[in-house]
């Protein structure tokens, strides 16, 4: 930040383009040719073989608030194995089960 409240130029753009980007992204979560179900166990089986964290907590959460059941995550977790190893089966034991038992427990976020 500049001056207080004024955003940098590059700050303006950052913001310009996440604003573009989670407009995208809530296009894509909307039905279509596929069910938003099936949207969000792809979603789920992306982060994990993206290795991204964050994005497994939110996609894992949203798709159990969807109404997706654990044997149907995990089971979309193990053909992310399939498909990139044991990189992927370390997320999910390590990732995805941590979100899933904190998710049971009524928690909302997991602390990282």
């Amino acid at each position: 930040m500049t001056n207080g409240n004024e955003l940098s130029p590059g700050e303006r753009k950052n913001q310009e383009l996440r604003k573009l980007f989670g407009a995208f992204s809530a296009e894509t979560k909307k039905p279509d040719d596929l069910t938003v179900r099936e949207k969000q166990l792809i979603s789920v089986a992306l982060s994990v073989v993206k290795g991204c964290e964050a994005c497994i907590e939110s996609n894992v959460l949203q798709a159990r608030e969807g109404g997706v059941s654990e044997e149907e995550i995990v089971e979309a977790c193990l053909v992310a194995v399939k498909m990139d190893g044991a990189p992927a089966m370390a997320r999910t034991r390590v990732d995805v089960l941590k979100v899933l038992e904190a998710f049971r427990n009524g928690a909302r976020y997991v602390a990282r």
